[in-house]
């Protein structure tokens, strides 16, 4: 018996080595937004995260659409959903909790576009090439939107939409508006009365 205790713990030994570590690696990522927004030539996708995550991207037809899988995250708080306004091909934008560890970004397309991704540290940023410009739009309060860069700050001008209702009277149940435009495109337009309604046009 005396002899068989050096050689059970020099086994016991060997099977404390031989127990594999857990690696340290993403896991600890977390999705705080998703934006849209129009830069010359392009509309760029910003899903802003923090920690480490990493991105898997495939494209997918019928309807055709740009599949994210950001493994290593987690979908923060409560983020407003897409408004629904066709923006350079984009027609929507979903998300959520895929599984415990993958949050899922769709991005709906009117048809197949080239696109890039670029991962840094203030987020992923997606981008399509895009014939024209289009209004911004985040997931965030509009307080919380980040201001934008001085070299893509488009000029101040009058706004190409304008509507207002509130100060006109009800007739039968219904609210009539006064619309007023300049140079405006239909995507603009029908941006405004999707802003002014709250309803998906």
């Amino acid at each position: 018996m005396n002899r068989l205790r050096p050689v059970l713990a020099a086994l016991a030994m060997l099977v404390v080595i031989a127990s594999p570590v857990t690696a340290a690696g993403p896991g600890d990522g977390e999705v705080l937004s998703v934006a849209i927004t129009s830069a010359p030539g392009s509309a760029e996708v910003m899903i802003g995260i923090r920690g480490a995550v990493e991105v898997r991207d495939f494209l997918l037809g019928s309807p055709d659409r740009l599949v994210l899988d950001l493994t290593g995250a987690k979908l923060i708080g409560s983020l407003a959903l897409y408004d629904g306004v066709e923006r350079a091909g984009i027609r929507n934008i979903r998300y959520a909790q895929f599984s415990p560890t993958v949050v899922r970004v769709v991005i709906d397309l009117s048809e197949a576009k080239q696109y890039t991704i670029e991962n840094s540290d203030a987020g992923i940023r997606v981008r399509f090439g895009a014939e024209r410009s289009f209004l911004a739009w985040s997931s965030l309060e509009p307080s919380a939107m980040p201001a934008p860069a001085a070299a893509t700050a488009a000029p101040t001008r009058r706004p190409e939409v304008v509507l207002r209702g509130a100060d006109l009277p009800v007739q039968a149940g219904v609210r009539r508006i006064t619309v007023t435009w300049d140079a405006a495109s239909i995507a603009d337009v029908a941006a405004g009365f999707a802003a002014y309604s709250g309803k998906s046009i």
